[in-house]
């Protein structure tokens, strides 16, 4: 006869306890399995970018503990150890085996959200308001010849320039003056000077002499053009007449322009043209 293995019931329920021990354990590890990976964002750029999409990790498998052994049954007026029962008595048979434990399920891993980077915007210069007048003049460099005093009346030779006035600036120019003054140095003093000097602006008005006496050397003379908007221009078409002696017998003519204005100029820096120079011979 087998001796039947008596199973109390505490040892059924500690079996149980490690069943679900087991199952807590695999779902911890599914947790940390299952963590999502995170996209890093670039750093800088100048617009909102989506780098990637960061996918998460696959849930591991986690298998289900096995059952416990299933205890032997027991039953009333029976013996538990068949060595020693007496005639009468009745052998209490072994308990059944415990079923497998279930498969644990497989956990996937969540999908990682998008990364995004994000670029700071460039800082941005605020811009100055303000007029900004700028001035040139163009004029002949010579040698110019015929310029004596024996040319037919009027006599002398003439010499046109251009002076042009232009606003740079975002501001409209108010008031806004040229002034003028030509000037000739005869190689012998005394002996070449102006007989006229003309000038006729594209806008507003300018009060050069026309003819002029006294043998003059200098002539200076202005003109007031108004307004100009941001991005206009305005341009000064200057005339002179200049007599040189065949004493002398040549002559040097300069001439240099400067603009003003009622408003703030942001860059006086070029409010004075450059000088131009043109050489005069009296034959």
């Amino acid at each position: 006869m087998v001796d039947a293995i008596p199973i109390s019931r505490d040892g059924v329920v500690r079996a149980a306890l490690i069943a679900v021990l087991l199952a807590a354990a695999a779902l911890v590890a599914l947790i940390l399995l299952a963590k999502p990976a995170h996209a890093q964002a670039a750093p800088g750029g100048a617009a909102a970018t989506a780098l990637a999409d960061a996918q998460g990790g696959d849930g591991g498998d986690a298998r289900g503990g096995e059952g416990g052994r299933g205890g032997e049954g027991i039953l009333p007026d029976c013996s538990s150890n068949s060595t020693d029962a007496d005639a009468g008595d009745v052998a209490c048979p072994a308990g059944g085996i415990g079923g497998e434990g279930g498969k644990g399920g497989v956990s996937e891993g969540g999908k990682g959200g998008i990364a995004f980077t994000v670029g700071l915007q460039t800082p941005t210069t605020p811009t100055t308001q303000g007029a900004d007048l700028a001035i040139t003049k163009s004029g002949p460099a010579g040698p110019i010849t015929g310029c004596a005093f024996l040319a037919p009346v009027p006599g002398g030779c003439t010499v046109n320039y251009t002076v042009t006035v232009t606003n740079l600036g975002n501001q409209t120019a108010n008031g806004v003056t040229v002034n003028d003054s030509p000037v000739v140095t005869p190689n012998l003093a005394g002996q070449g000077f102006f007989t006229q000097v003309n000038a006729t602006p594209s806008q507003g008005t300018c009060n050069a002499p026309g003819n002029v006496v006294g043998n003059p050397t200098n002539v200076p003379f202005s003109c007031n053009l108004g307004s100009l908007a941001p991005g206009s221009s305005a341009t000064i078409a200057v005339s002179t007449r200049t007599l040189v002696a065949l004493v002398s017998p040549t002559a040097v003519q300069t001439n240099q322009a400067s603009v003003t204005s009622t408003t703030a100029d942001t860059n006086p820096g070029n409010n004075v043209s450059p000088t131009v120079t043109t050489n005069l011979q009296a034959a």
